[in-house]
């Protein structure tokens, strides 16, 4: 058994090596082709990343800020548009989408771009098998009628399948938590993750369910619809081509090759006065040193989920919690929450404020918008996304979202009743049960500023039980995982107490090579311990403004009205000296609300 194990590791590092070398000249085929222009850098291989990335080349000194380091051409971006008005696209909008509903919502972007793959991967097969002689094209190769060639005997005569060669097997997303074993997915008991990676797979076998009927003969299995499905998924870019064309979901050879972090060293955007696609440096880059973009600001949730990996104290972990709204019978309702508070007014306050003003009779009493008075606290923390040199929002595209999703996130908000429209005063809720109805991204269009200090009251108290709720489901505490994960990646005693209060992974644990059941471990206590500070920073911050109301009512009896809150400041705790966000939400929003209502008595 030991000599059958140490021939078939023996058979897998063969096998990967092939890869490497068939992948290698395939690269270098697509950077010979015109429209793709790599500068100062190469692809080699990435061990701490398992995979390949992007470095500035050995023998330049260094890449300046400002330098772009690849471009590339339109012809050589595949968008979903080239997808969906190909002969597989009308197919799959002739049968699947009925008669009123949009092509978006029934066939996402990455879908639509994954069946135009894999049809022109078997047109491409099916044409070389008809041939006398190889095709010939930007990608000619020397191989013999059957399609063979030097790299590894797949063929490369269509466009785009270089491109489709260099993703990854459906093997190489073995840390994908879809893939994981049944007690690997024990580890995820408690998170919110457990129940999404069963609707992320049901999904993905109900996508290949309704487009297989595109490859009868020959038929393609699950396995490789999955790879190529799951490869455009994590690489798809949302690029603006034109200024008459919306943005939309594209993909690209090379360009998807640099690494995730939340430090990028390179942005990228799509240059829309020179027609290319261009990833700039934003700092001076050293030589030999790895570039990194940004995947978007995303939790260790959608990263886990989509792309196979959790990072070390991400600063925007999020969970989600089951509220309970209405007595004696309980509406459940689940909530965002993010780690400070960047997200949360933003859809759960909105919704929790409207819920009790329905429920207390008071629904007189909600102020849609921003205004003037007191805003949610996601209004002070919110920044605009601006376009910058560097990159459109500087983030990936991938599957998270829809195009519907994206359409309703760029309806205006309404600053004042006065502004909004008829459309807009249609949309606002006049019961619990439309309240029900409504779906997340209606609350990001509609902000309920705060209404009154019981209704704020209310909303804390709800949060407050909600994530008690959802910290006891886990089998664990967060001491408990800390600890487990220290003694995963070795961390030495005395590293564990010189860390900082973010508790973050110190390097000493990197040298150690994990196995893959390993790493799914060490990725699943990642996101428990992510997730268990967002509800214990929530859980923190409602009981500090519950335990506040009271001092601060008694304060504002003593202040005259037109004097500041400045002179009459209460002394900060030492949660509210860690935190920023909760200090912005204590001081414009709180303590706004106990002034106006002690005014408004006087």
């Amino acid at each position: 058994l030991e000599i059958e194990g140490a021939e078939r590791e023996m058979s897998a590092n063969v096998k990967a090596l092939d890869r490497q070398k068939s992948d290698a000249e395939v690269i270098k085929k697509v950077l010979q082709s015109p429209g793709i222009k790599l500068d100062g850098v190469e692809i080699a291989y990435a061990p701490e990343m398992g995979g390949r990335g992007i470095y500035v080349r050995k023998d330049v000194p260094h890449v300046e800020k400002g330098t772009r380091i690849l471009t590339i051409t339109p012809e050589n971006i595949l968008t979903e548009t080239i997808a969906r008005e190909s002969e597989t696209g009308k197919k799959l909008l002739q049968k699947l989408v009925k008669d009123g509903e949009a092509p978006g919502d029934v066939i996402s972007a990455p879908l639509a771009i994954t069946c135009y793959l894999i049809s022109e991967t078997m047109q491409n097969r099916k044409r070389v098998r008809e041939a006398k002689e190889p095709l010939q094209n930007d990608y000619e190769s020397s191989a013999e009628s059957n399609g063979e060639n030097s790299a590894g005997g797949r063929e490369i005569h269509s466009k785009w399948n270089p491109m489709v060669h260099l993703y990854p097997t459906v093997d190489q997303f073995g840390t994908l938590p879809i893939f994981w074993t049944k007690e690997e997915k024990g580890w995820l008991q408690g998170s919110s993750m457990e129940s999404t990676t069963k609707k992320r797979l049901k999904r993905l076998r109900d996508e290949y369910r309704q487009v297989r009927f595109l490859w009868e003969n020959p038929k393609i299995s699950l396995k490789k619809f999955l790879g190529i499905r799951l490869s455009v998924g994590s690489r798809c870019f949302g690029v603006t081509l034109n200024h008459s064309c919306p943005s939309q979901s594209a993909c690209m050879p090379i360009a998807d090759m640099p690494n995730h972090s939340l430090k990028n060293s390179v942005g990228w955007t799509f240059d829309r006065d020179q027609n290319v696609f261009a990833m700039t440096s934003k700092r001076r880059l050293k030589s030999g040193e790895q570039v990194f973009i940004s995947y978007g600001k995303k939790p260790n949730c959608d990263l886990l989920l989509h792309y196979g990996f959790c990072i070390s104290n991400n600063p925007r972990d999020a969970v989600f919690v089951d509220a309970y709204i209405g007595f004696p019978i309980c509406r459940k309702r689940t909530v965002l929450l993010s780690r400070h508070g960047q997200q949360v007014p933003t859809a759960t306050f909105t919704f929790l404020r409207m819920a009790f003003c329905i429920l207390t009779g008071r629904q007189e009493r909600v102020r849609i918008g921003e205004g003037k008075g007191p805003r949610p606290l996601a209004a002070f923390l919110r920044r605009k996304v601006k376009k910058n040199k560097f990159g459109e929002e500087g983030s990936h595209d991938s599957d998270t979202e829809s195009d519907t999703e994206k359409d309703r996130r760029k309806v205006r908000m309404a600053t004042s009743w006065e502004k909004l429209s008829d459309d807009d005063v249609k949309r606002v809720p006049k019961s619990l049960d439309e309240l029900m109805r409504m779906k997340d991204i209606e609350f990001k269009t509609l902000r309920c500023a705060p209404v009154s200090i019981e209704n704020e009251r209310m909303v804390l108290m709800t949060l407050s039980q909600a994530c008690k709720r959802a910290l006891q489901r886990y089998p664990t505490t967060i001491e408990q995982d800390k600890k487990l994960r220290d003694e995963l990646v070795e961390i030495p005693e005395n590293e564990k107490c010189a860390r900082s209060g973010e508790d973050e992974e110190t390097d000493s644990g990197k040298g150690k090579v994990l196995s893959l059941h390993e790493v799914r471990k060490l990725f699943a206590l990642r996101l428990r311990i992510g997730e268990k500070r967002v509800l214990k920073w929530h859980i923190d911050l409602c009981d500090h403004v519950l335990g506040s109301f009271e001092s601060l009512q008694r304060e504002s009896k003593s202040l005259k009205e037109g004097s500041t809150t400045g002179e009459h400041r209460t002394k900060a705790s030492s949660f509210l000296k860690k935190s920023s966000a909760a200090r912005t939400y204590m001081e414009k929003v709180v303590r706004n609300l106990v002034l106006r209502e002690g005014r408004s008595k006087t």
